[in-house]
């Protein structure tokens, strides 16, 4: 089977998800509101792992079929300090290792 890319759009009031095809074409979208999670990461990190999965699900595919997932913010990352600087909006405190929390939520999740 060919494999599909989800990338995730993330800013301050929404995140945006779309599943993308092996020829590059958005076949679905899906959102959340960003400011439904009050600058709680962990539910927020949550929530964004169970869009992806659900949004995969609702399509027919199995993480098998992935064959990654894209995510933008905006900002500057400061690998230093492991966070996002110069950043306007910082939707629910996330910063650059908060990105590992998302992938080990993600992996720990059934396929």
């Amino acid at each position: 089977m060919s494999k599909y890319i989800i990338g995730v759009d993330v800013g301050g009031t929404n995140v945006k998800l779309g599943l993308v095809n092996p020829a590059g074409a958005i076949i679905a979208r899906s959102r959340l509101d960003t400011k439904a999670f009050n600058r709680n990461k962990s539910r927020l990190i949550a929530a964004l792992a169970g869009a992806i999965e659900s949004l995969a699900a609702d399509n027919g595919l199995k993480r098998r079929d992935l064959l990654g997932v894209g995510i933008g913010m905006p900002g500057f990352i400061n690998p230093q300090k492991g966070s996002f600087s110069s950043c306007r909006i910082s939707p629910a405190g996330i910063t650059f290792r908060s990105l590992g929390s998302f992938a080990r939520n993600l992996a720990s999740r059934s396929s």
